[in-house]
């Protein structure tokens, strides 16, 4: 629902609760090691100058950039927007997942790059299901 709100445009982009969607993004980056540069060309930019003005708010962000940067820096649109104050990823407390064991697989799932494809589609799936994708993928290694 709160994604269909953005894409009819009755939201606002840029500024949402405390932090404003590049502050978001730029902690994101941060919580990732990641240079400017580095998102740039995961996001398709030609060069860090965009990454930097969207975290500077000087830029605006389309909707399928804003759903685009959320899917590579495996977050959601509700986090960096500001809708949803716990990042799924960081490990604060969240009703994200199930359980917190299904955090610590997701968390793993993140982590390791082997997994990273799964992460986000995992967090509809319970901590049995997981266990058996990432079981499957031991085994074709």
């Amino acid at each position: 629902m709160l994604i269909y709100f953005l894409l009819c445009g009755i939201l606002p982009i840029q500024e949402v609760g405390k932090m404003t969607f590049g502050e978001r993004v730029k902690e994101r980056r941060i919580e990732l090691g990641w240079t400017q540069e580095e998102l740039a060309e995961k996001m398709g930019y030609k060069s860090k100058s965009s990454i930097n003005k969207i975290e500077l708010g000087i830029n605006d962000v389309t909707q399928s950039k804003i759903i685009k940067f959320a899917e590579v820096m495996n977050t959601s649109v509700e986090y960096l927007m500001g809708w949803d104050e716990a990042d799924p990823t960081s490990g604060q407390e969240s009703e994200y997942y199930l359980d917190e064991e299904t955090r610590e697989i997701v968390e793993l799932l993140h982590k390791d790059p082997q997994y990273r494809t799964l992460f986000s589609a995992s967090r509809k799936l319970s901590k049995e299901d997981l266990q058996i994708i990432m079981s499957m993928i031991e085994r074709m290694s």
